[in-house]
């Protein structure tokens, strides 16, 4: 059962549909210009061909990004929201992704080179891969934004938890 959508691509759904499931990178393989999504239970619910000229949308249970083409011509997924699960560590391995805590401990640690995160106040826990004085970031209603992530990864981790809205303002420009 195929979709076609000339300007972004052909969709094959089976088994369901992504709405209905949580997202994780262990779910996604590409192989060239083919995305594939499974379900926890290995099913594929979701093969995308990308095109050139566009992206979709594509919702998850706890996230939502945009199916696409990468800038080497292959197809992946782009997180831009993701809703944590109860007690739930992550890694960020993508810029510009907006992370929400739930009711647990949740934590989030960046990886080196993601930068222009937004963390909501409900994340107890935050892993940088260089200092705090290496970010730029401006705070609003608890949640915090991060600019200016360094392109380096230093040595070694330094862990800070929250709140890091106590700590002094740093200039809000996006570099």
């Amino acid at each position: 059962m195929g979709e076609h959508h000339p300007s972004h691509g052909q969709r094959q759904c089976r088994d369901g549909d992504t709405n209905s499931q949580n997202y994780s990178p262990s779910l996604l393989t590409s192989n060239g210009k083919v995305l594939s999504i499974k379900n926890a239970q290995g099913n594929t619910v979701l093969n995308w061909t990308a095109n050139a000229s566009g992206s979709e949308t594509q919702k998850f249970n706890n996230a939502i990004g945009s199916l696409g083409l990468s800038p080497q011509g292959t197809a992946q997924l782009n997180i831009s929201g993701l809703l944590l699960n109860a007690g739930q560590s992550y890694t960020l391995a993508q810029s510009g992704v907006s992370i929400y805590g739930n009711v647990g401990t949740e934590s989030g640690t960046l990886a080196s080179g993601v930068h222009n995160e937004s963390i909501d106040t409900n994340v107890e826990k935050v892993s940088l891969p260089s200092p705090v004085s290496a970010y730029t970031w401006a705070t609003q209603s608890g949640n915090i934004s991060l600019f200016d992530a360094p392109m380096h990864c230093w040595p070694s981790l330094q862990l800070t938890a929250w709140p890091l809205r106590a700590l002094p303002c740093r200039s809000q420009t996006k570099r």
